[in-house]
């Protein structure tokens, strides 16, 4: 009976050291046990000797403005700021109260990633949003009700020029605020914003949208709130404490979002064209490429207030194109006077719905290319490392039967206040031909001669300690002849 058992055996042995896997082609990293490569590089920490460990817990700050701008586009301030979404409308002078507002904005993966290409494939936790006050000042404001949302965006806004327009002026956001008022439009062919599919090449997001400060929240400007990162001449001022970090996913396009983009696409049409397009993939030019993946969508949203607000406060921002004010980088709805908006209710169009003022509402010209600048607060916690896929022995073994993986150190001796998980996958090489999906559950993979694991590495913020493995065990049981 000893014959019909086997292991696979992954042990970290030396320095780890980068390269590219023969078997896939892919840039890697690899131990001296293994002829193949663990990726993605970014997420595997290179000073661990003998150890499979995340990269190490950093926090970083990524500026979007005209001092740190992305490697192309458009970036002057713009003197004159613009106010929405911290003022509603009004046509009147001097403190007034608020009127409420739901306002979207997208940042590029470019705009607000750290290092898109560097970090590709990697978990970014966004703790902080700043934002650069027109001048460089405030007025004291308090906001009895705000939250902030954020989300991932397929759309990147692009800003290369065909004469006096954009190229693609269609490739920001469009009128449906949410996910679901986009699909109702793309599959009942009505038009809950007016527009008809259209004037839309997607959602605004396709995930979950995370309030990030949640609703409720009070929020008071001072000038004691700004500070000026180092290297610029901007001062920001932070919005609210997030109670909710967001984890942005970082230069990579999920699995999830194109699964979700193909059966819109095979099932609903747009005026014979598939509803969902893609930017990313059409053209190799910088502003076009596909080199990253999702773009961060942040949305904010102020609940009417009798209270005044100076609406002496706005933000400092670029414009993407000076001719047109398409494709758009905002879009949103607000109040006005008599006429005030609540962007939390959903059975009223203007929350559905990004129709500018709600008192003079046009789904038209709900949005422009006004870039707001911004400061994003990361910290760099999780680390999700994907093995080689290792093939059984002997490879005539027809059937393995995998069971528990045995590891070391084992995941309740992992310094305290670190996380690991690990998942299973099976295929048919090691290529991955014939790939399971992943599951906590080894079984996943029985019957295929080749496995992988996937391991999600989350450090401690406070120590900044990290887990890590020096051996990984998986047993199999083969079938008796083989």
């Amino acid at each position: 009976m000893v014959e019909s058992w086997g292991v696979i055996v992954h042990r970290m042995q030396g320095r780890p050291k980068t390269g590219v896997d023969p078997a896939t082609g892919v840039p890697g990293v690899k131990y001296v046990d293994q002829a193949n490569y663990y990726v993605p590089i970014a997420d595997v920490n290179l000073q661990a000797n003998g150890y499979l460990a995340g990269s190490p817990v950093v926090y970083v700050q990524k500026i979007h403005d005209d001092f740190f701008p992305p490697p192309y586009g458009q970036y002057g301030a713009f003197p004159l700021g613009a106010a929405y979404p911290l003022a509603s409308f009004n046509t009147v002078g001097g403190a007034q109260p608020h009127d409420g507002a739901r306002f979207q904005t997208v940042y590029r993966d470019q705009d607000c990633s750290p290092s898109r290409d560097a970090l590709a494939g990697t978990l970014l936790d966004l703790y902080r949003l700043s934002w650069a006050p027109i001048g460089g000042n405030v007025t004291t404001d308090a906001y009895d009700n705000i939250s902030v949302h954020c989300a991932h965006s397929t759309y990147r806004p692009m800003t290369t020029q065909n004469g006096a327009g954009a190229d693609f002026p269609l490739s920001g956001l469009t009128s449906p605020f949410d996910y679901s008022t986009w699909e109702a439009l793309v599959k009942t062919n009505t038009k809950p914003c007016t527009a008809d599919c259209s004037y839309a090449e997607g959602p605004n997001y396709w995930d979950t949208l995370v309030p990030v400060v949640p609703p409720g929240t009070p929020y008071k400007i001072t000038q004691g709130s700004l500070f000026t990162p180092p290297f610029d001449d901007h001062p920001y001022c932070p919005w609210p404490t997030f109670t909710t970090i967001f984890q942005y996913n970082n230069g990579d396009i999920p699995a999830q979002e194109k699964l979700l983009r193909k059966a819109i696409n095979d099932n609903y049409t747009c005026f014979g064209a598939p509803p969902w397009l893609d930017r990313r993939k059409y053209d190799s030019r910088p502003d076009y490429d596909n080199l990253g993946g999702d773009s961060l969508l942040v949305e904010y949203r102020i609940r009417p207030q009798t209270t005044n607000i100076s609406r002496a406060n706005g933000f400092t921002f670029s414009i993407g194109i000076l001719i047109v004010q398409t494709p758009n980088f905002r879009v949103f709805s607000v109040g006005s006077p008599g006429m005030t908006m609540n962007p939390d209710d959903m059975t009223v169009q203007e929350s559905r719905c990004a129709i500018g003022n709600n008192s003079a509402p046009s789904n038209s010209n709900n949005g422009d290319n006004d870039r707001y600048f911004a400061a994003f607060d990361y910290v760099k916690t999780t680390s999700i490392i994907t093995s080689p896929f290792v093939r059984v022995y002997p490879s005539t073994t027809s059937s393995p039967d995998f069971q528990p993986a045995i590891v070391s150190p084992a995941p309740s001796d992992q310094p305290e206040g670190t996380q690991v998980k690990l998942e299973f996958q099976g295929a048919n090489n090691n290529k991955g031909a014939g790939a399971t999906d992943l599951s906590t559950d080894v079984n996943i993979a029985d019957g295929k001669g080749n496995l992988a694991f996937r391991a999600t590495f989350v450090g401690n913020v406070t120590t900044l300690l990290l887990p890590n493995f020096d051996l990984i065990e998986i047993p199999y049981l083969r079938p008796l002849g083989d």
